[in-house]
């Protein structure tokens, strides 16, 4: 950098095109004394394009997070002749079941003819509904345990749910 001695002399002019530089633009010129970032619109391009994607990740995290804190359901359908248990969470109960009866989630419930609501547990949170539909998942015994203590005559809750009974 030089000062001009013409007009001003606290500003800082480039070498390169003689223009005003800005501090950023100086430290830049430091590391990669060819190339004089003052002349190129390319880099502020890039810096405002990358800040704004920063900001786009930033909102969809925050977005993220808070859905995750949100109450989150863990729940078990089953056939007719209750010979199969599916095990699932989510954070939508009654529009995760209805796609399971409606055959448009693509799990094994597509094969059964009908899929039944027996039970459902409130978690605080994804982490918990998943530790509850974990446990359920991984021992047949508990389930049906908690189901018979829950719904001994394995109805369907689904109209329950939405308020119909």
């Amino acid at each position: 950098m030089k000062k001009n001695n013409n007009n001003d002399k606290s500003k800082n002019y480039c070498n390169k095109c003689s223009n005003n530089c800005t501090n950023e633009q100086e430290e830049l010129m430091q590391i990669n004394s060819n190339l004089c970032y003052s002349s190129n619109s390319w880099l502020n391009d890039y810096v405002a394009k990358r800040n704004e994607e920063i900001l786009r990740i930033a909102r969809f995290s925050k977005t993220l997070v808070k859905k995750l804190r949100e109450p989150h359901y863990a729940y078990t359908l089953t056939n007719d002749n209750r010979s199969e248990f599916y095990t699932d969470f989510c954070h939508d109960l009654v529009a995760d079941v209805y796609a399971h009866k409606a055959k448009t989630k693509k799990a094994s419930t597509t094969n059964w003819d009908n899929a039944k609501l027996v039970y459902f547990e409130m978690g605080s949170d994804f982490h918990h509904a998943s530790i509850i539909a974990d446990k359920y998942s991984d021992s047949k015994y508990l389930l049906v345990k908690q189901i018979e203590n829950f719904n001994p005559m394995y109805d369907d809750l689904f109209s329950e749910l939405l308020g119909l009974k």
